[in-house]
């Protein structure tokens, strides 16, 4: 049995450098081109498929990040990575990430890179109707990721005791 690895390495199809450049690559990892093949894909009875057909491991869970700037948008960009469903929540007034650093077709790039593979909402938190509709959407989430001060959430009325209670299971 060969043991699936989650990184990309140069083979052919992959893109990148040349054919020189792929085995050069390969050499340097310890693989031989057929190696490499096989850690990108997965043996069947009839022959290889590649992992692109194989769900992504966290495609079973759903995430809702509330989270501003770094940390936390990161941490559930990763997530997003590897298949998780992640709803990212805004205020009305963006996300201050928005407004960082440089913008092709006025799309900051630091958005862009800790917001791909996210689907986005727009919610005011510290209004009544954006409480109700966040602990709407967290009585169907796995987990939340949020990086405000301490005693924010409970201000607005979806603290973690609140949580708790619309989503006993919630992360």
């Amino acid at each position: 049995m060969i043991k699936e690895q989650t990184r990309k390495i140069g083979v052919p199809g992959n893109g990148g450098a040349g054919e020189h450049g792929r085995d050069s690559m390969l050499r340097a990892v310890g693989l031989r081109r057929s190696d490499a093949i096989k850690l990108c894909c997965r043996e069947t009875v009839g022959g290889l498929v590649h992992m692109a057909d194989r769900p992504l491991p966290l495609a079973d869970l759903t995430i809702i990040d509330i989270s501003t700037v770094l940390a936390g948008p990161f941490a559930a960009q990763l997530l997003a990575d590897f298949g998780a469903r992640v709803i990212k929540v805004e205020h009305p007034s963006g996300d201050p990430m928005r407004r960082l650093g440089l913008a092709t077709n006025g799309v900051p790039l630091w958005w862009k890179v800790l917001n791909r593979n996210k689907q986005g909402i727009v919610l005011n938190l510290s209004t009544p109707e954006g409480a109700a509709e966040f602990l709407r959407l967290a009585a169907n989430a796995d987990t939340v990721i949020e990086n405000f001060r301490p005693g924010t959430l409970e201000r607005w009325g979806i603290g973690p005791e609140k949580l708790k209670e619309v989503n006993p299971d919630l992360f």
